[in-house]
């Protein structure tokens, strides 16, 4: 017996995006701490979170405890929203840049 094959299967994205009907579908609750190592202990962060609505996701998911990073907290979380430097997540110092490491002035020497 032949399958029937639903014809919107095998509809194209339209410009290899989904439409936003798909998005309605998609679970808006993740915690991106599920991909994180469960022995995580410090955090730290700089991105470009444009959109409002993704860093206030981002704030809230993150402030609440998670069993997938029982050792994060937010004493050692720190999160910086690129461009915006006073807007942050946690309390954690940020870490010094790679330039400043020995190695870093080493290496700074040897390109270009």
């Amino acid at each position: 017996m032949a399958k029937e094959e639903d014809p919107e299967d095998e509809e194209p994205l339209e410009q290899g995006f989904y439409r936003k009907e798909d998005y309605e579908q998609i679970d808006v609750d993740f915690d991106v701490r599920t991909l994180l190592p469960e022995s995580l202990e410090e955090l730290f962060m700089n991105g470009g979170f444009d959109d409002h609505d993704e860093w206030e996701h981002m704030e809230n998911t993150v402030k609440a405890s998670s069993a997938f990073t029982p050792r994060l907290t937010m004493d050692k979380t720190c999160i910086k929203r690129g461009g915006y430097w006073s807007d942050r997540i946690g309390t954690a110092e940020e870490p010094d840049g790679a330039w400043s490491h020995p190695l870093g002035r080493l290496f700074e020497g040897h390109h270009g």
